[in-house]
């Protein structure tokens, strides 16, 4: 999970970045962010089996794509799906670090 997570972050980070060096060219980026999601590659990846996956519905495939499209054709530069996640997402900068790390790794933890 620490390589998954540390591409989702490089992700995150580039495409903030290069939405700020295309802004005014006509040009839109937009980072997807999202939470889980029901998916052929959940099934492989077994993501399915951890505590995260477990604490609540999973969105559709289609319902993310979609709010990943709309983000990008309104120029956000990210979208983060689902309540849940955004909720996440918006408190993790006010953790210690050491706690959110724990919390993560709890997180993604088999039952």
């Amino acid at each position: 999970m620490a390589i998954y997570y540390a591409s989702k972050a490089f992700v995150l980070s580039i495409s903030e970045a290069l939405s700020e060096e295309v802004r005014g060219t006509g040009l839109k980026v937009s980072c997807l962010c999202p939470g889980p999601t029901v998916s052929k590659s959940r099934e492989h990846a077994g993501t399915g089996k951890t505590r995260i996956s477990q604490a609540g519905t999973p969105m559709s495939s289609m319902s993310v794509a979609r709010m990943g499209y709309d983000a990008w054709q309104g120029n956000k530069r990210g979208e983060v799906t689902g309540m849940r996640n955004r909720v996440t997402a918006s408190l993790a900068p006010f953790l210690p670090r050491t706690m959110l790390l724990r919390i993560v790794r709890n997180l993604q933890s088999p039952r």
